[in-house]
């Protein structure tokens, strides 16, 4: 990683599958950076004036897609910015071309750690059915794509947010 784009910009992707705690995480850093926060999620949900469920159900998971590039597009311009991404925002590789000058954190859970954290979530459109299957397809298609991508990884099976929080800041300094 380049340590002195980070220190210049404090530029900060976080990556990683739903149920990582990239919201909760990106807020605590966005806070301790003294930087914007952005979450891909909620700026369509605003945007859209509905959730992420009934976009992907009423108009589609590419259209969900296109719009989180436009965010990621837009914030990417900032000079300083933490932003959680969308668990999919990997899968294209114009978006982690757009994120080529951030510190991208990976956010690395195990499969049952998720099932845990998102038990009784019923409001992410691609783990409805069996989740713990779901997200282990999920994991092992993406799992190349993160290591590719990936400036830093932090293993937040069992650590909470602001632990995850406080190990990826002793990673940056």
């Amino acid at each position: 990683m380049n340590y002195n784009v980070f220190q210049n910009n404090k530029k900060i992707a976080i990556v990683g599958l739903s149920g990582t705690l990239k919201t909760s995480v990106g807020k605590i850093l966005s806070t301790q950076l003294q930087v914007p926060f952005v979450d891909t999620d909620t700026c369509i949900e605003r945007y859209q004036q509905m959730s992420v469920k009934d976009i992907f159900a009423k108009k589609g998971e590419l259209f969900f897609r296109d719009l989180e590039s436009d965010i990621i597009r837009v914030f990417c311009q900032n000079d300083s910015v933490v932003i959680a991404t969308g668990g999919g925002c990997i899968l294209r590789s114009s978006n982690m071309q757009l994120l080529s000058k951030f510190c991208k954190v990976w956010l690395n859970s195990s499969v049952d750690s998720i099932v845990d954290r998102l038990r009784g979530d019923t409001n992410r459109p691609l783990l409805q059915g069996n989740m713990t299957q779901l997200l282990d397809e999920m994991y092992s298609y993406r799992l190349p794509l993160y290591k590719r991508y990936a400036d830093i990884i932090i293993d937040n099976s069992y650590m909470n947010a602001q632990d995850t929080a406080q190990s990826i800041l002793e990673k940056l300094i």
